[in-house]
């Protein structure tokens, strides 16, 4: 397995208990047992690990339990891309089907490991989020303005300023991550907010003047003006983030700046 994992690539490092043992026998014999460096008989392992495990310079305990059950491999992987890692697990767990087969259980754990879980853990995340937002405002809009209608049009701009930021994520090469995946909530909640002013203003408008025409001119000019004020000095305000050296701060403000301008 060792042999094998050093061959796939972005895999730059495979440590185990077996690297031990054939230092050992290195230092011990000038004429190898086995071209591999491994003792043919299990006691002459035995006192091996026994030597390893007198020492307080070796890393044995971290590789092996105390009762010779379990060991650990440590693989070091020179590159950070969650697509790429995710590969290299299932690319390392079919390895480990192929050499242990049923009878030996090979578990993976560690931080890149983690990190490819936490991602889809935010995607899946993020698409039920968002889904489930929209059904919720969609039933919460249909029964204040008892028209599902009128609770299309105010939920209608929650999807589109979310699709469209993620349109742009894919333009700019920005990843999504525990930072960018905080943007949907963002826009779907200022999205909701400009939809209700700017609805009411409508209905009152048109309330007052009994002509869809005249109302929706109104209330562009009226609360249709204060709203793209709010979203002017929103931009402004977070577009002081731009000089961060940061770069998940700068993407931050760049996707929110974007979502307000889009809604508004």
């Amino acid at each position: 397995f060792s042999q094998e994992a050093r061959k796939i690539e972005h895999i730059s490092h495979v440590f185990s208990v077996v690297d031990l043992i054939q230092k050992v026998d290195t230092s011990l014999n000038e004429t190898k047992e086995n071209e591999d460096g491994i003792p043919s008989t299990s006691e002459a392992v035995s006192q091996y690990l026994f030597l390893l495990s007198t020492s307080s310079n070796t890393s044995l305990s971290s590789l092996v339990t105390a009762d010779n059950q379990k060991l650990k491999m440590r693989l070091t992987v020179n590159v950070s891309d969650t697509r790429v890692t995710e590969d290299l697990y299932y690319e390392l767990k079919d390895l480990a089907g192929k050499h242990f087969g049923s009878e030996i259980k090979a578990d993976f754990g560690g931080g890149l490991v983690a990190m490819v879980g936490v991602i889809r853990y935010i995607v899946w995340g993020k698409i039920q989020n968002i889904f489930s937002s929209v059904l919720t405002l969609l039933i919460i809009f249909a029964l204040a303005y008892r028209s599902l209608a009128r609770s299309m049009i105010a939920v209608i701009t929650l999807p589109v300023g979310v699709f469209s930021t993620f349109g742009l994520m894919a333009v700019l090469g920005i990843r999504l991550d525990i930072i960018t995946a905080i943007i949907t909530s963002f826009a779907m909640g200022i999205g909701v907010d400009f939809s209700i002013h700017w609805l009411a203003a409508v209905k009152d408008e048109y309330n007052r003047h009994r002509n869809i025409n005249v109302a929706i001119e109104k209330a562009s000019m009226g609360p249709g003006r204060v709203i793209l004020y709010d979203a002017m000095a929103t931009i402004l305000g977070f577009s002081a983030l731009f000089f961060s050296r940061f770069s998940s701060i700068h993407t931050f403000a760049t996707l929110l700046c974007f979502n307000m301008f889009l809604l508004a």
